[in-house]
């Protein structure tokens, strides 16, 4: 893959946590373990801000699966641990298109990725579909947020492990202010 095909990603704890069940032959954690060894044999970085960082701590044992993972990313120089400034204006406007508070309670708790994401080139891998949902709803107003790219390696029809193979070229499908909300 050619320098310039490189991207930018970041990638959400659930993925993390579903691959490293190693004895799981459940076919979410097939699809994420998938994905994480399919992004191995690319040539893309990985966007760790401290928020992320430390929700993988938190949530995976040093031996997993997903930590050796990051660990040979890291060796290679393809994480970015830095920090990343937070999307106030963006975090507004949501709240005001999302009026429950349990719609608002959801992307708050994964906010931490758009703005990783912001900061990179705007692509999110997770598995959270409610967050999405959620987030695709204020990216019908936000134009910026609805070029975001999301891929869910949980779900067979998107078929992560291969697209992420050829990230480069956006899909449409996967943009945020094209998926249903």
């Amino acid at each position: 893959m050619a320098t310039r095909n490189r991207k930018k990603l970041v990638i959400d704890t659930d993925i993390a946590c579903k691959a490293s069940g190693l004895e799981s032959i459940a076919p979410e954690t097939i699809g994420c373990r998938d994905f994480l060894k399919a992004c191995r044999g690319t040539r893309h970085f990985f966007v760790f801000y401290d928020p992320l960082y430390e929700e993988w701590r938190r949530h995976l044992k040093p031996g997993s699966f997903a930590m050796i993972w990051l660990r040979q990313m890291a060796q290679q120089g393809r994480v970015d641990f830095g920090a990343c400034s937070e999307w106030d204006e963006i975090r507004a406007l949501a709240f005001e298109i999302l009026t429950s508070r349990k719609a608002r309670a959801e992307i708050e708790k994964d906010f931490h990725l758009v703005e990783a994401a912001k900061a990179a080139d705007g692509i999110i891998a997770s598995c959270d579909r409610v967050a999405r949902k959620h987030f695709a709803k204020v990216a019908k107003s936000l134009p910026r947020l609805g070029q975001f790219l999301w891929v869910d390696p949980t779900i067979p029809e998107e078929d992560a492990a291969e697209w992420i193979k050829d990230v480069a070229k956006q899909r449409t499908k996967r943009k945020l202010a094209n998926f249903p909300s």
